[in-house]
């Protein structure tokens, strides 16, 4: 039978293959897509896109990591996982891995363990070059210094490079020469690396293994004593360490034998048997390695112990050893470390040689005096004057010296200007502590069993509170002793042998809960602590409190005090001079009430003594609390503990030589009560270096207690004081020249006052021993004298050959002046004072004009002028045009010193520079960088270019447009482009030849060649390599230090470099500071310009050609950028100035004279002073800090202290106004008038340069004076800036300025704003022209905002009045006072009562006529003189007083017991009545200006009893006088009982009532009321109205106010952009819901499509009535379904929808443009296609309105008619503004909008129309159709809804 061939499928069930899988990346399942594809490459492809690979996917594998390589290998529906190339990852090995491990972990007592991991070998490729860097061999070392065992420094370094490991070690120990040679610990020398030792294993850390330690030296010989001290603090770590060991193993025996109970480590009983087995083998193991290297190591320290002994008796000369002595020229010089006396801070290094220094001398004393001229030279002292010399030198003890050959090296001493030796430390006596152990000693065993307490080494107590201990008397009976037998461990057992002990009977402080915690008090002097210094247990163990009863007890443990014990004391004191003592120690005992050992008393010849022993006193034995024990006391009385160790005792006094011994201080440091040293006894303490340490002492003359301090008395028991007396000396005298000085253009000889000169006879006495005059010889003002030969000074400066004597010839040591200029500037300062100069005397002229700089050409009573700097004024011209002249010349000068300061601020771009050609000794200077140059000068350009720019945009809109047409603008805008292209001598307009070479190109200086620019490149460049800073001129050339002819300043110059001179080697930082290495506290700094020469020549302030020297490095932060630089290493320049702006500020203020207030008014860390000024109301002086340049005005008139390092304040003498001070400042005119800030210090400058080219065409001197005296202070505002436009959606700025310009500058720099701020605008929209209108603004806002608080509140509580909070800081708004008038007369001889009836008040106001004296008496009962308590004076003609009588006086004459307090006279105002407040609360009567209590207060007065007043007085002495009392009414007759309401009550009551005087019933009511319910008797009541003025304007501006910053566009109100905002998210949130529904729509659109095309529906006919189409093929797969068409419907509708809320969302986007700065291009680009047709057929239009795009559519889309209208996709017709970019929109001819739909229907109808007419012949079309009407619906079926015609209707209407 045929096999049956096998059907074929058709061709339409013939379905492509197609892959259908989840692709996920490989070795991830996070990153994962759904796929289908007909093949692979497809599918790679559409993985690449989809799942967002770095690179083309080419791999693909299955779950299993079976590689695809063919289409039928990937399971339908499966998984596959796609690389880049890589192997396959699986994604669960992680899982399987962390799972693993998981499962592997064990939990133990020590924590958690991780499964130990195999290891896989892996084979690395590496490069010869790599595989040289890793096998170098570095390693760990430790390194000392030789001598030293502290400081150790861990070098890592090769093994194999010894130079490599000395360079390191030299620069990180910071050598001063070159490390040399290497020592281990036994001193033998290390020559190579690899002989270092290994550190022992017990003594190793974790990590890589150290080697070492190891000595290193410069060349000198091993010191044995810092590895003698090295070994010994090792092996004291060892046995802690193994004691420890030791302790931790017996532990683990105990918890391993399960006896809990004596188990102290509780983790231990959480471990097993086997845990426990190893632990002890471990500690075995480390025990064994800890016995053996503590074995070695005590070896090696006895081998070296006696070495160390002998280099302690040797000294310095032990390392020398190896050098052979030679005979050299000149001897070995001294070492010598010198301080201040009394100063043991910052010492100077000298270097002295004795035998050069005696060269050619043969008198040993003039070699001591070089010695103290250089000293002094190399140390400033502070309170070094210019008529004082260094004259003594003394030594660590206080002995002086006096041969130099006596010294020896590194010896420290302390320079004297003549005083006696001032011990550097302040010694305190303190409460120490020191934990102590009970011991029952059973060793040796054939000794008898004894109780011992021995110091013990733990520190436990050190984590307790002070709170948790108690004194007690004899050693605890609780304690539980350690046993110390045959048995016990012999480390330990060494230790408690070796310890010191204590008597068991003294006593103790015992811990509360911890029993065994003992500790044992002991007294010690040692350095004062700062309070609450870590370094003390309790932290107040120095602070002490004295109580009445004479108790002294310690502040940190109250129960222990100050105790003489019984315990006799035999020793030697420690100082300069031994002296033996005998008497009782004192100590710490547990405080008993009732014994006299503890109590004590003190004297007014400053002794202390115990009531106990009363004729032994209170005495220091010498030695401070050291571990030394050469600085112990040894007391020699027999049966003593050794513990004992006395630093107190009270013995006999001792002779005067150690008086100190026996003088204590009290010092009290608590701020609460800072100042009570001002309340000793002036007749006890009459030292002033006791109050200048502000020292207090407690009793009287009369050795009571001083009553007037806070008792108890808490302070710092200082040892070795001052004496509370000073004894008296007298002083030579000496007649110096004398002239008559008078003030500057002073007319009348009358006002001239005499002045002498200083009295220099010392100076001029030791200058004339170094001479070689004799001592007795005097120089004479005024005498002729020989001409001599000029002799110069070694820094340019030449003598006068006129000189008469060769002392004025001298430079002084202490400063760089000669005596002539000493003696003149000593001078000044007295013409300063005397004759009362409002700045200090900088110049002097004689009466023919001439100036002098010296005294010497001047005779005795010669007639001078002194001046303040300004020039000479002659005074025979009128005095008019000499004050105008005064006045212009002032003010040129404040303006000068703005000029500079704006000239100095601008410090960019200035690098180093040799001067002159790279050789040696070619000095450094300052200069223009030419690359910075070139880019400050382009961006000056760009930045003028875009200010032409801008203006021509401003003015384009007005002018262009206007009177040009379109083309002559568009040529003109073709200029402007190219002349950007242009170059700038391209750009002259000028076509002639002379203009052109009259160019500025042609007349500006001629710019550097190449080579020239190249030159000066390679002298501006340094590099810094291994501490020296070549120059790449020259690479052999550094950078050196050298000191000019005086060696008082410090030059850098150029030098060969060599390896040993420290003076080339510098430290580079990086905060900007180069140190010097020779001198760490010297810095490189740029000096200063001087303007004197500039301004006469009228030349530019810079910094070119400023010298760099070498200075101390200044301490504040602000006011040292000329010390800050910065080194590029790529560029190789030095760049100066580098630091912010601020910074350079302060600097340029200080250098220019300026007051840093002016440049800002914040607290800043810069250098001041502290100055005493007076105020203008009080005659009491308060301290304020000033600036330097104010301070260099006081300067002479008043005493300037320099504040401490790191202290912020602001000038005060730029806010004296405000503080009522006297305003004496840098400026002459200007002071508290300019604002320096950044961005308003150049507008400030022409302002004034303006003002005053004004001013001098101006004749009269009071329209001079009154325009300059009229100039407000700068009112600076802050504003708080936004970008117009912006809202508050990004943060603002706050910015402080005081002009308009100012602020917009700022705006711009600080908002980022493309285009310069040009208008500031409010939030109400206005526009802000000047500070005056924001001011306004804010004031009127302010005030509107009050009125609005105020009916808000009234409206709340119906009519009363507003709350506290808005209430006026007024003394009468809310009290109610009654008024009283009395009139005196003039020829009253008594008082005149004011009240009738007595009152409770504590102040009332008054307002009295001016005229005379007023007196005003304060009385008690009645208003008779003798029951006056206080009388008041306010003086007119003289002094105003306070009187306070005393309280049982009788009559008026008697003022022997009254207190009186004067006051200067009262100031006239002008006005015909003063007003003034009176207060007596709290036994303090107070009197100030104004109705405000408590304002421009002017006297006060306290009384030390506590008396009532309730009746005033008044008297007027030379006029009749009219007085006006008020007198709070609520206060006012008898004081209300319990039941009534108090004074409180009554203020709380007079809150809510609301005075007006216009409606009196209203007013009245609550107030009747209250008055009869507290039964006040109130004849007649003023009733003021409630006014509440607004606050001042500070008040009003310490706000910011809110503006915003437009370039010149519209102002944009915030709200509408907050609802522009929020529109815009309403906008997307609905864009968003759209899409959500146009993409559902989307999808279900194509599943319906997809269903059609799958089910391949064949379909039926259907026969139609037509004869051409008969037939009709219906539901095919072809035709749209019913759901396609409406999801087709629901799609459109959806994108039109979103395409119109996009065009919404887009117009309400648009953010305002200014029209001024750039006009918005109207050229519009659309989509437009035929009414009618589909959208695909849109074509591209351009046009600049809606003709050009209805043209351009009639053209492009060819139109039969020309376009009329257009429509969006909506169908609404728009206009040319509402079009957006690329929009698409529909163009119509006229007709409505159609859609394609609706046109194809209509096309239909008329072919239907037409063929029907055709077939059927012109009458088929002729249809009429009647309907008849519904008799009760009145509806046409043929015609439009009702609903539609409606609407029609209401349209039309």
């Amino acid at each position: 039978m045929a096999k049956r061939p096998k059907k074929k499928k058709p061709l339409y069930k013939r379905q492509p293959y197609v892959i259908r899988c989840t692709a996920y990346k490989n070795g991830n399942r996070d990153v994962f897509t759904q796929m289908a594809a007909p093949n692979i490459k497809l599918l790679l492809e559409s993985c690449t896109s989809k799942l967002q690979l770095n690179g083309a996917a080419r791999r693909i594998f299955l779950e299993d990591g079976t590689e695809i390589f063919e289409t039928k290998e990937i399971p339908k529906d499966g998984e596959i996982y796609v690389s880049n190339g890589e192997a396959f990852k699986n994604p669960y090995k992680p899982f399987i891995e962390r799972h693993e491990q998981k499962e592997q972990m064990q939990w133990t007592m020590s924590g958690l363990n991780l499964p130990v991991q195999s290891s896989k070998k892996k084979k690395f490729y590496m490069t010869k070059r790599f595989k040289e860097m890793v096998t170098v061999t570095k390693r760990r070392v430790m390194v000392y210094l030789n001598g030293q065992h502290t400081n150790c420094h861990e070098i890592v370094s090769d093994l194999k490079s010894m130079n490599e490991f000395l360079l390191a070690v030299t620069n990180k120990l910071e050598l001063r020469s070159h490390a040399r040679i290497l020592y281990d610990w036994s001193g033998s020398e290390i020559k190579a690396l690899e002989q270092i030792p290994v550190l022992d294993s017990c003594l190793q850390e974790a990590g890589t293994p150290v080697l070492g330690p190891v000595w290193v030296s410069c060349g000198g010989g091993f010191s044995p004593i810092g590895a003698c001290k090295f070994l010994k603090d090792i092996i004291a770590h060892l046995k802690k360490i193994l004691a420890e060991a030791k302790h931790n193993k017996s532990q683990m025996k105990l918890a391993r034998e399960e006896e809990t109970e004596k188990v102290e480590l509780i983790t231990l009983l959480s471990m097993n048997p086997e845990e426990l087995d190893k632990g002890i083998t471990a500690l075995q193991q480390d025990i064994e390695d800890m016995n053996r290297t503590l074995k070695k190591m005590k070896a090696i320290h006895k081998d070296i112990s006696e070495e160390a002994k002998i280099e302690e008796e040797t000294g310095h000369a032990y390392r020398m050893q190896h050098i052979k002595e030679i005979d050299a020229v000149g001897g070995a010089g001294l070492k010598l470390k010198v301080y201040n006396n009394g100063n043991y801070d910052k010492p100077a290094i000298v270097y002295f040689n004795p035998q050069q220094a005696s060269k050619g001398i043969k008198d040993s004393k003039l070699v001591f005096e070089r010695l103290l001229d250089q000293c002094a030279s190399r140390l400033v002292a502070p309170s070094s004057q210019g008529t004082k010399f260094a004259r003594r030198l003394f030594d660590a003890n206080g002995c002086e010296v006096s041969d130099v050959y006596s010294l020896k090296t590194e010896q420290e001493l302390f320079l004297s200007m003549g005083e006696a030796f001032k011990d550097p430390y302040v010694l305190c006596i303190q409460a120490y502590f020191e934990q102590v152990q009970g011991v029952e000693m059973q060793y040796p065993p054939d000794a008898p069993q004894r109780q011992a307490a021995v110091f013990h080494n733990n520190a436990a107590f050190l984590e307790t509170a002070k709170t948790e201990w108690e004194g007690s008397i004899g050693f605890p009976p609780d304690y539980k002793w350690t046993t110390c037998s045959q048995e016990t461990d012999p480390l330990i057992r060494d230790e408690i042998l070796q310890s010191k002990e204590l008597d068991l009977n003294s006593h103790w402080l015992v811990h509360k809960d911890k029993r065994d915690l003992v500790l044992y008090a002991s007294l010690v002097v040692s350095d004062k602590k700062k309070k609450g210094s870590n370094e003390l247990w309790p932290s107040d163990a120095q602070n002490w409190v004295l109580t009445k009863a004479g108790y002294i007890s310690c502040r940190g443990i109250p129960q222990m005090v100050m105790t003489v014990l019984d315990t006799r004391v035999d020793c030697n004191t420690v100082g300069r001079v031994s002296t033996r003592v005998a008497g009782y120690a004192v100590g710490l005992q547990k405080k008993q009430e009732g014994n006299p050992a503890q109590q004590w008393k003190f004297t007014s010849d400053g002794a202390i003594y115990s009531v106990s022993q009363s004729e032994l006193i209170l005495t220091f034995l010498g030695a401070k609390h050291s571990q030394m024990e050469e600085e112990m006391v040894v007391n020699e009385v027999e049966g003593l503990p050794s513990g004992f160790i006395p630093h107190l005792a009270v013995c006999e006094k001792l002779p005067s030589k150690d008086a100190s011994l026996q003088r204590f201080a009290m010092k009290q440091e608590r701020f609460d009560n800072l100042g009570q040293w001002k309340l000793n006894d002036r007749e006890v303490v009459t030292n002033p270096e006791y109050n200048k340490l502000a020292y207090s002492w407690p009793v009287t003359s009369d050795n009571s207690w001083n009553e007037e301090f806070d008792w108890p008395m808490e302070f710092y028991f200082i040892a070795k004081s001052p004496p509370l007396k000073k004894s008296k000396k007298e002083s030579s005298g000496h007649t110096p020249l004398r002239l008559v000085v008078m003030k500057n253009g002073e007319t009348d000889s009358r006002h001239g006052c005499y002045v002498v000169g200083p009295d220099l006879t010392n100076m001029v006495r030791d200058l004339g021993k170094q001479t070689g005059k004799k001592p007795g010889h005097q120089h004479h003002h005024g005498s002729p004298s020989q001409k001599q030969s000029a002799v110069s000074k070694p820094n340019g400066w030449t003598a006068d050959p006129d000189q008469d004597d060769s002392v004025s010839d001298f430079p002084l040591h202490c400063d760089d002046l000669t005596f002539r200029e000493l003696e003149f500037r000593l001078f000044l300062e007295r013409c300063t004072g005397a004759l009362n100069l409002p700045f200090a005397a900088r110049r002097l002229f004689d009466a023919q004009g001439r100036e002098h700089h010296t005294l010497k050409d001047l005779n005795r009573n010669e007639l001078v002028y002194a001046t303040c700097g300004e020039t000479w004024i002659d005074p025979k011209i009128s005095k008019a045009e000499s004050q105008r002249r005064l006045l212009l010349t002032n003010l040129s000068t404040d303006i000068a010193q703005i000029r500079q300061f704006c000239a100095l601020r601008d410090t960019e771009g200035y690098v180093c520079e040799i001067e002159g050609a790279a050789v040696p000794g070619a000095k450094l200077i300052l200069n223009h960088c030419p690359e910075m140059q070139e880019k400050i000068e382009t961006e000056a350009a760009e930045k003028e270019a875009m200010e032409r720019e801008a203006a021509h945009a401003m003015i384009e809109s007005d002018l262009l447009q206007d009177n040009t047409t379109a083309h002559e603008r568009s040529h003109q805008r073709m200029d402007e482009k190219g002349d950007k292209l242009k170059w700038p001598w391209e750009r002259l307009a000028n076509d002639e030849l002379s203009d052109i070479q009259e160019s500025p190109r042609r007349d500006s200086s001629p710019q550097r060649s190449r080579s020239g620019a190249k030159l000066l490149r390679n002298v501006q460049k340094f590099k810094y390599d291994d501490g020296y800073i070549h120059c790449q001129a020259d690479q052999s050339l550094v950078l050196a230090l050298t000191s000019n002819a005086e060696g008082q300043q410090l030059e850098v110059t150029l030098a060969k470099r060599k390896a040993d001179d420290l003076s080339q080697l510098w430290i580079v930082k990086p905060n900007g500071y180069i140190h010097t290495r020779s001198q760490r506290d010297m810095v490189l700094t740029a000096a200063m310009p001087t303007n004197s020469r500039r301004d006469e020549e009228g030349l530019t302030l810079n910094y070119v050609g400023c010298q760099v020297m070498v200075q101390k490095k200044k301490s504040s932060q602000f006011g040292s950028a000329n010390q800050k630089w910065n080194m590029d290493s790529e560029s190789g320049y030095v760049f100066a100035f580098h630091t912010n702006h601020l910074d350079v500020e302060v600097s340029a203020a200080n250098k220019a004279n300026v007051c840093t207030y002016a440049v800002t008014k914040e607290e800043l860390d810069q250098p001041g002073y502290v100055v005493s000024l007076s105020s203008k109301h009080t005659i009491k002086q308060a301290e304020v800090v000033v600036c330097t340049s104010c301070a260099r005005a006081m300067r002479g008139k008043f005493k300037l202290t320099r504040i401490p390092e790191s202290y912020d304040f602001s000038c005060a003498v730029g806010n004296a106004k405000h503080k009522a001070l006297k305003q004496i400042g840098s400026f002459q005119c200007l002071n508290g008038k300019v604002d320096l800030s950044t961005f308003e210090a150049i507008n400030t400058l022409d302002e004034w340069e303006t003002k005053y080219n004004k001013l001098y065409e101006e004749y009269s001197v009071c329209s001079i004076a009154k325009e300059i005296s009229a100039s407000n202070t700068p009112q600076s505002v802050k504003i708080y800036a936004y970008k117009n436009g912006e809202h508050r959606q990004k943060e603002g700025q706050l910015i402080v300025g005081s002009s308009i310009i100012g602020l917009l500058d700022q705006c711009t720099y600080r908002l980022g704003m493309t285009s310069a701020a040009r208008r500031l605008y409010t939030r109400d929209g206005t526009i802000i022209v000047d500070v005056e209108d924001l001011i306004a603004w804010a004031s009127e806002h302010y005030t509107a905002n009050i009125q609005k608080k105020k009916r808000r509140a009234s409206a709340d509580i119906g009519g009363t009045a507003p709350e506290s909070s808005l209430q006026s800081e007024s003394t009468t708004d809310l009290v109610q006072f009654q008024t009283i008038s009395v009139e005196t007369a003039a020829e009253g001889d008594s008082y005149q009562a004011v009240n009738e009836e007595p009152f409770s008040v504590e102040f009332a106001l008054l307002e009295v006529t001016t005229g005379c004296n007023n007196h005003i008496a304060l009385v008690h009962n009645s208003g008779t003189e003798a029951e006056i308590l206080y009388e008041i004076i306010i003086g007119r003609t003289s002094e105003s007083a306070i009187i306070i009588h005393p309280s049982q006086s009788t009559t008026r004459d008697n003022d022997e017991d009254m207190n009186v307090n004067k006051y200067p006279p009262v100031e006239y105002s002008g006005e015909p009545v003063e007003k003034y407040w009176l207060s007596w609360s709290e036994s303090t009567v107070k009197v100030g200006h104004g109705e405000v209590k408590g304002e421009q207060e002017f006297m006060s007065a306290t009384d030390a009893e506590n008396r009532s007043v309730n009746s005033i007085v008044v008297a007027s002495q030379g006029a009749d006088t009219v007085w006006t009392f008020k007198i709070p009414v609520n206060y006012t007759g008898s004081v209300p009982n319990s039941q009534g309401t108090g004074p409180t009550e009554i203020n709380k009551l007079m809150t809510k009532v609301e005075l007006n005087d216009d409606n009196d019933e209203d007013t009245g009511s609550k107030i009747d009321d209250l008055s009869e319910h507290t039964a006040v008797s109130r004849p007649k009541t003023a009733v003021a109205t409630k006014v509440e003025p607004p606050p001042p304007i500070e008040v009003i501006l310490r706000y910011p106010i809110e503006v915003w910053a437009s370039s010149g566009e519209k102002f944009v109100k915030p709200e509408k952009v907050a609802a522009d905002q929020k529109e815009m998210q309403h906008y997307r949130k609905l864009i968003s819901e759209i899409n959500f529904s146009l993409q559902k729509e989307k999808h279900k659109l194509r599943q319906l499509q997809g269903r059609r095309l799958t089910g391949q529906q064949a379909g039926h006919y259907e026969s139609t009535g037509s004869s051409v189409n008969p037939v009709v093929k219906r539901n095919h797969w072809q035709e749209l379904t019913y759901g396609e068409t409406v999801a087709h419907n629901e799609v459109h509708q959806l994108e039109t929808q979103h395409l119109a809320v996009q065009t919404r969302q887009k117009s309400a986007g648009v953010r305002p443009v200014a029209n001024r700065l750039y006009t918005q291009p109207t050229m519009k680009r659309v989509l437009a296609f035929v009414n009618g047709e589909p959208v695909s057929r849109a074509q591209y239009i351009w046009g600049d309105n809606l003709d050009q795009i209805l043209q351009n559519a009639t053209t492009r889309l060819n139109l039969r008619k020309a376009a009329k209208a257009i429509f969006s996709l909506s169908g609404q017709q728009i206009k040319f503004e509402d079009l957006e970019k690329d929009q698409i929109i529909c163009v119509s001819t006229g007709g409505a909008y159609q859609r394609p739909r609706d046109m194809q229907q209509e096309v239909e109808i008329r072919a239907n129309w037409t063929r029907a007419r055709k077939e059927l012949g012109p009458d088929a079309t002729n249809i009429t159709v009647q309907a008849h009407l519904h008799p009760d619906i009145d509806v046409d079926p043929f015609g439009p809804p009702s609903l539609a015609s409606q609407a029609n209707r209401r349209a039309s209407k």
